[in-house]
């Protein structure tokens, strides 16, 4: 029999929960309140977690095969839910945590966790590179999360060539995101800008989601709506999915893309990037 909330009579016990973004967490229960309890984890962390936010619990006494049995929970998305295809999120990577991606074969990034509200990304283009005229590109972020499933973050994206005497282009954004780490939904928005100054910038406003199916597969739609002053410049439509190839967040996108407006015989895009957790 599965329990849904733990009681005050339950302290020191070990026990597996499991909340309802899908994160397990196992370990001897430290306190309970009403509202919240504490559970020393098998790493001797102390992990806070709200009452409302069980989706179930079991006295690890009373499993023969834990690890069987967490192999059916969907494990939180730390590494990537912090962007789709290519728009960000509301939510960060985590503290100390940091990835590789590699965008189209060309484009190298890396992410960093730098404290509980600040993440940071950075990158360049290869064949920029190796002609000795780098395109880079570093994109800070401010983020805000709560426990109720929201998530907001602030932040701006510039890329730049030191041989251009680091002139560059870039964009600042927030971005709103409704739900948890692995099912979601974003309303973000922007603004242009060149090392020149916010002359004939453009604004980027985006709708972006995610589906977590299972272990192995969420959907993912990311789409983009370019404004220049008052007219619509372009619309960009995407739909594709997120393959996750380890248990440690190495993941896989594969999408198509498709502008609204005529692009001949062309019916889209493909887009195909992927990510390796290094901490």
């Amino acid at each position: 029999m599965l329990n849904a909330q733990i009681q005050s009579d339950q302290v020191g016990k070990s026990i597996l929960v499991v909340t309802k973004s899908g994160e397990a967490v196992k370990g001897k229960i430290k306190s309970v309140t009403e509202d919240v309890i504490e559970i020393f984890d098998e790493e001797a962390n102390i992990v806070q977690i709200a009452q409302s936010n069980i989706e179930y619990t079991k006295d690890l006494q009373e499993v023969s095969a834990t690890e069987t049995m967490l192999e059916d929970v969907i494990p939180v998305d730390e590494y990537n839910s912090n962007r789709y295809f290519i728009s960000p999120s509301g939510y960060s990577i985590p503290k100390g945590k940091s990835y590789y991606e590699n965008i189209g074969v060309f484009f190298n990034s890396f992410g960093f966790g730098i404290s509980d509200n600040f993440s940071l990304s950075v990158g360049a283009e290869i064949i920029s590179l190796l002609y000795g005229h780098p395109i880079l590109y570093i994109s800070p972020r401010f983020h805000v999360e709560d426990t109720q499933g929201f998530a907001w973050s602030l932040g701006a994206t510039f890329l730049t060539s030191p041989s251009d005497n680091f002139t560059g282009i870039g964009v600042f954004q927030s971005a709103f995101t409704f739900g948890d780490r692995n099912n979601n939904l974003t309303i973000g928005g922007g603004y242009g800008f060149t090392t020149e100054g916010f002359e004939n910038t453009v604004v980027p406003i985006t709708v972006s989601g995610v589906r977590r199916l299972s272990r192995k597969v969420a959907l993912i739609t990311d789409n983009f709506l370019i404004l220049s002053g008052s007219e619509v410049e372009t619309s960009v439509l995407s739909a594709g999915i997120r393959l996750f190839i380890s248990n440690k967040g190495a993941a896989v996108n594969l999408s198509l893309w498709r502008p609204l407006e005529d692009i001949g015989g062309l019916a889209a895009f493909p887009f195909a990037s992927f990510s390796l957790p290094m901490k």
